[in-house]
């Protein structure tokens, strides 16, 4: 039996074409999967979006009807031991937050107020600080004055005993001299 010789190239090429047919099928199927992925992906985005604004739509009526609601209420019973003592109305939310703008200014107030008499009574603490280091520099002088008064009284005493006595060189009876010392 003879067969005819098949060249190699040409076999290379068959199998060559193959490969190119099979990669450009297979990048269409590819293709074809991420196009279906994307539009699926865009209907899902679509549904969410239309989904969450049918959520803030319902969230926004619930917020106002319990507002409302709340604002609006009717008047409660209490009762005390079997008894009706009083018919007491609820607070409304609205007279509730107002209130509490209310007291939030009163707070700020308060607070610059309590800033402000912080700052006065540590004005009043320094200028109490700087009278005490007065009165004590005028206790200084004071002291030193009563020192100087006592040295000029006892000099006095002495210089009138020596000019009574007649005699400057002696020793008066409190030990002071009369004369300076004499420096020889």
């Amino acid at each position: 039996m003879y067969l005819p010789a098949i060249g190699a190239t040409h076999c290379i090429d068959k199998f060559e074409l193959f490969q190119q047919h099979n990669r450009r099928a297979k990048s269409k199927m590819l293709t074809g999967m991420v196009k279906e992925h994307m539009a699926r992906q865009h209907l899902r985005r679509e549904q969410q979006e239309k989904l969450k604004n049918e959520a803030i739509v319902a969230a926004h009526g619930l917020t106002e009807v319990l507002v409302d609601h709340l604002n609006h209420r009717e008047p409660e019973y209490h009762y005390f031991r079997g008894v009706i003592d009083d018919i007491f109305w609820r607070p409304s939310v609205s007279h509730a937050y107002n209130q509490q703008k209310r007291l939030d200014v009163e707070c700020k107030k308060l607070e610059a107020q309590s800033v402000a008499l912080a700052r006065h009574a540590d004005a009043w603490v320094a200028l109490v600080g700087e009278m005490n280091q007065a009165l004590k520099e005028i206790g200084d002088v004071d002291n030193w004055a009563r020192a100087i008064e006592t040295d000029v009284a006892l000099c006095a005493a002495t210089l009138e005993r020596a000019y009574r006595s007649g005699t400057s060189t002696e020793e008066d009876d409190d030990g002071c001299n009369s004369t300076p010392p004499s420096r020889s």
